[in-house]
């Protein structure tokens, strides 16, 4: 009988609940706050920029597009259809156990459709094409996104 362990998603709770304490010790002044599960896992408010960060703690070796799809096309969709009024960057805060922070891939508008590109029923899907979205607005959306390789979780 196969065993049924919860550690990877206990694991990714403590990660994310580490990382909001290291960007709350980041804030500079009284008046920049976090939102715990706002938009995404960690939203930082500053007077200049507000940035939403997804916290991923992957027991997958490598960073493959497939991976990564999901909380990509959730920021994506906010950023088309935001349900709020400020211009976000996002960040997808991601551990892979065979990633080195630092040595994050460049994801442009050819790497952002691989992502988005997916089979169901043998048949090749474009994320993109069936939400409508431009190419003008994906360049867009990269100029504000930033992927980051986290660090290991001990």
């Amino acid at each position: 009988m196969a065993t049924r362990a919860a550690d990877a998603t206990i694991k990714g709770y403590y990660y994310q609940f580490d990382t909001s304490i290291l960007k709350l010790l980041e804030l500079e002044i009284d008046t920049e706050s976090i939102t715990i599960e706002g938009i995404e896992d960690i939203d930082i408010n500053r007077a200049e920029e507000d940035t939403t960060i997804q916290c991923k703690y992957l027991s997958k070796p490598k960073f493959t597009s497939s991976i990564v799809r999901e909380p990509i096309t959730l920021m994506l969709n906010h950023f088309v259809n935001p349900s709020t009024p400020s211009n976000y960057n996002y960040v997808l805060y991601a551990h892979f156990e065979n990633e080195t922070p630092g040595n994050e891939p460049l994801i442009d508008l050819v790497k952002l459709k691989e992502i988005l590109t997916y089979s169901e029923n043998k048949v090749e899907k474009h994320y993109e094409v069936e939400k409508g979205i431009s190419d003008n607005e994906l360049n867009s959306f990269l100029l504000q996104f930033k992927l980051c390789f986290g660090i290991e979780f001990y």
